[in-house]
């Protein structure tokens, strides 16, 4: 089962790599809590190169999986866009 406080510890304690390879296990696995961390690493940029492209990715896998804040942060993200 996906651990959000473990990940959450790893990004406080600047355990960037180690949170990354946590949450690739469970994308590797098609978890969808794992594809909604992924999509945050790459929006906010931790530990990664910021990428929207990538992030909405994510994002979008976890929402096929009915993943309900995925849904809101793509719905979020479209607004934004639309705004720009």
């Amino acid at each position: 089962m996906f651990d959000k406080m473990y990940v959450k510890a790893c990004i406080l304690s600047l355990q960037f790599d180690e949170a990354f390879d946590y949450i690739m296990e469970f994308v590797n696995k098609g978890d969808p809590e794992g594809y909604y961390h992924l999509g945050w690493f790459y929006l906010d940029g931790i530990g990664v190169e910021e990428d929207i492209d990538k992030a909405k990715y994510y994002f979008e896998l976890a929402a096929q999986k009915n993943h309900d804040r995925s849904k809101l942060i793509l719905n979020s993200l479209s607004i934004e866009y639309e705004r720009n």
